[in-house]
C-alpha cells in the first residue's frame, strides 16, 4: 500500500489535498505541528518539518512527499 507523506496538512491547502489525494489502497500520513484527526487511511505525524529527525521518521517508508 502506498504511502504519502502530506506536510502543512493541517492548514487551507492541506486540507483541500487530503481529499484529492485519497484513493483506495493508498495511506496518507499528515505532518503538521497543529493537531489533527485521522480519517479512514490516515496516519497523524504532530511535529515540525523544522525537527529533522520526526521528519525522517515520517519520511520513513513514503513512497511520495507532498508540502
Amino acid at each position: 500500500m502506498p504511502t504519502i507523506l502530506m506536510t502543512g496538512a493541517a492548514g487551507q491547502v492541506g486540507a483541500m489535498l487530503r481529499s484529492r489525494l485519497a484513493a483506495p489502497g493508498r495511506t496518507l500520513r499528515l505532518l503538521d505541528v497543529a493537531p489533527l484527526t485521522a480519517g479512514p487511511a490516515e496516519e497523524v505525524v504532530q511535529s515540525s518539518v523544522t525537527d529533522l529527525d520526526a521528519l525522517t521518521r515520517a519520511c520513513d517508508g513514503a513512497e511520495a512527499c507532498r508540502g
